[in-house]
């Protein structure tokens, strides 16, 4: 559901725990986000209180798993819930809504309460500040670029140091673990003698120990001996080829690792030196978070030194990273025939790949974005060395002076925080590409007032295309004057999109094309930015919105398949459909998710996203009624049903706009939760799934919360 996604993202935020002293107790505070608990295990001791604090777009709530435990918590968006724990034990629990019936998966987490003066685990290091957005200083070379990067520690602040060949990247492609294991930058330095800057840098940055990454070949002997001669422990981690190397830092510092990457370790046979990492730069900085170790393996097979390897460690869970022409489907074969769980993270491209890492392990924006040029032949350089240059940062990849449609997507939809995503810039990254990465960063989507919208159908052309597909269009503002930055969402659209624009022009006008959009083509979602915009342009389409429209092209329609008046919305509220929200609870097999939003410029105007499923039945009706979450209240409006999605017999998907009276616009603005949206069926003409509107951006509705409670 797309427009879920928009706005769930949006808020979503990290935390780390923050023990509050006291004289007899101790508090310990988690926060509860968009989807998850931060942190989600904590130790305490009997007499401790733990506070939740609610930070979230979507209503959550706290549920022991083991009912008495400790009273659950209202359904709310905001506030604070304290429990005090008298009894030792461990105590999992769950929002009910945003989890698996019996608290097993989903929005999760722990309290293990030991006895009262018991010493708890070592609380987690005070992490480094993140770094100021923008670029790094210039390189000229590998070992500057790797100074750069280091650059981000204070004085002092490294007391390891990790160390790599400069003109080979082999050895340093599992140093990502190692560098957050160790808090630690990766150096460069030549093989046959230590680079006086490298020498220089472990000076300011206070090292005792150096780890040096490959044999003699790699990193000689003559260097040891010059970091020796500096006063320096040195550690050499080597194996006979770069898959023993991996293996051997994997077993010095994770030898308890349950969990592993795995990355291809050779080019492909064109000699295309940039395929061996390509899907490993963003893994580098996911693994120095998780600390999973980075382990390697041939593409046609798995190689048989991991294979050993993991047969007698206690990993049980392996991603492979990459499409199968990075690592074969013999290779998940291979690992699976060990008894180890495997998920495949890949797309087509290193582009892709990196935006599926963002979408399977983030689970919150980080502190910053690390935009690294991932397409040059010297990527490794920039991608390995940045690892360490922050405890919560993604890697995501530029080509050039380009934005990646899927990095454009991750910058603007998956990993905004609400007060923007920094972007640091590698010194190797082009700076047009840094410049509008910062400004897909800092782009502002719902509830932002400032957003503009449309909603998109066939009829809406001139003259009317066939009314079956339909589409949604948000118009993001961003600090750019000449930007144009916008989500895009066609659905059963039919063919492929030829096309899209924004054109001048009001309802009912053929208007001249005025910006250029990226066209969906065989997609149904599209998150980009038109850039070196007129700046009065843009100016007026965001002042005047009702004078421009947007639509989407195809071979069978090239005139105009789907099109949409832009306009100001206002947000109305959420819906949760449930099937347990209906009276009495329905016994269909369903769910969906609805979000309503209000015309500001047109008060008979109410626009909404939904999309549900019900197994083996269609859709008859819907409705928005007047009531409380625990009555049956009459209808107030009939909504027209969004379009089946083929194949999937009761499922349904799309954004639709209806016209009210505008006592009703009013109503359902101001006091959404006097209001509930229901589908109906043949077989459940009473209403077969319900949920109660909700604006998440003002408070738990009064009343709601048992309903939201009760939702599985």
């Amino acid at each position: 559901m797309p427009t879920f996604s928009r706005l769930a993202t949006s808020v979503l935020l990290l935390a780390l725990l923050l023990p509050v002293p006291a004289a007899s107790a101790a508090e310990f505070n988690v926060t509860v986000a968009d989807f998850f608990f931060a942190p989600d295990e904590l130790f305490v001791n009997a007499g401790d209180t733990v506070n939740w604090t609610w930070d979230a777009v979507a209503p959550h709530n706290v549920t022991p798993v083991q009912e008495g435990a400790f009273t659950p918590s209202e359904t709310m968006t905001e506030g604070t819930y304290a429990v005090t724990f008298e009894t030792e034990g461990t105590v999992p629990y769950f929002c009910t809504i945003h989890s698996a019936p019996d608290g097993s998966e989903g929005m999760v987490g722990v309290v293990n309460v030991l006895a009262e003066g018991e010493p708890l685990p070592e609380p987690l290091p005070t992490p480094r500040p993140a770094p100021d957005p923008g670029a790094l200083p210039s390189a000229d070379d590998a070992v500057g670029t790797a100074l750069a990067w280091s650059s981000l520690f204070d004085d002092g602040a490294a007391t390891t140091v990790l160390l790599g060949r400069d003109d080979v990247f082999a050895d340093s492609l599992a140093s990502g673990m190692a560098q957050g294991f160790e808090d630690a930058p990766l150096l460069l330095t030549a093989s046959e003698a230590l680079d006086d800057r490298v020498a220089a840098e472990l000076t300011r940055l206070g090292a005792q120990r150096v780890v040096v990454l490959g044999g003699t070949d790699a990193i000689s002997a003559a260097v040891v001996t010059q970091l020796e001669a500096q006063g320096l422990t040195v550690e050499r981690v080597a194996g006979p080829t770069r898959i023993e190397t991996a293996i051997a830092l994997a077993q010095l510092l994770r030898p308890d690792a349950t969990s592993a990457f795995l990355v291809r370790a050779d080019g492909t046979p064109d000699g295309d030196p940039t395929q061996a990492f390509a899907d490993s730069l963003s893994v580098g900085g996911l693994a120095a978070s998780t600390l999973d170790p980075v382990l390697l393996s041939q593409t046609d097979r798995l190689s048989d030194s991991t294979s050993a390897y993991l047969q007698g460690s206690s990993i049980d869970e392996v991603t492979v990273v990459g499409g199968t022409e990075a690592l074969s489907e013999q290779v998940a074969t291979d690992l699976e025939a060990l008894g180890i769980a495997v998920t495949r993270v890949g797309g087509a491209t290193r582009f892709d790949t990196s935006q599926e890492l963002a979408s399977a392990f983030l689970q919150g924006p980080p502190d910053v974005v690390l935009l690294v040029d991932g397409q040059a032949p010297d990527a490794w350089v920039s991608g390995f060395t940045a690892a360490s240059a922050a405890e919560s940062a993604f890697i995501a990849l530029s080509n050039g002076p380009d934005i990646p449609t899927t990095t454009a997507d991750l910058l603007l939809v998956q990993l905004p925080a609400p007060a923007g995503t920094p972007v640091l810039c590698g010194p190797l990254t082009d700076p047009v590409a840094c410049e509008r990465a910062g400004v897909m960063g800092q782009a502002t989507s719902l509830p932002s007032p400032d957003v503009r919208f449309a909603q998109m159908q066939g009829s809406n052309e001139v003259p009317p295309a066939p009314d079956g597909p339909l589409g949604d269009f948000t118009l993001l503002p961003t600090p750019a004057d000449d930007a144009v930055c916008y989500e895009m969402v066609t659905y059963q659209l039919g063919e492929t999109a030829t096309g899209a624009h924004i054109h001048a022009g009001g309802a009912g006008v053929a208007g001249d094309v005025v910006v250029a959009l990226t066209s969906p083509g065989d997609l149904t979602t599209v998150r980009d930015c038109t850039f070196d915009v007129d700046p009065t342009l843009v100016t007026d389409i965001f002042a005047n919105p009702a004078d421009y429209y947007v639509n989407v092209h195809t071979a069978g329609s090239p005139g105009g398949a789907v099109r949409g008046q832009l306009f100001a919305p206002e947000v109305i509220g959420i819906v949760e459909l449930q099937t347990s929200s209906e009276v009495p609870p329905s016994d269909a097999a369903g769910n969906g998710f609805g979000l309503f939003l209000a015309d500001r410029d047109d008060d008979t105007r109410v626009c909404y996203f939904m999309g549900f499923f019900i197994d083996g039945e269609e859709a008859a009706a819907g409705h928005i009624h007047e009531g409380a979450p625990d009555a049956n209240g009459p209808v107030v409006q009939e909504l027209a049903l969004p379009p089946g999605v083929p194949m999937t017999g009761g499922a349904a998907e799309g954004t639709l706009c209806v016209q009210v009276d505008p006592a009703l616009q009013a109503a359902l603005l101001t006091s959404p939760s006097d209001h509930y949206v229901n589908i109906h069926t043949e077989a459940h003409p009473d209403g077969a799934i319900r949920g109660q509107l909700f604006n998440p951006f003002a408070g738990p509705p009064p009343g709601a919360a048992a309903a939201f409670a009760s939702a599985r």
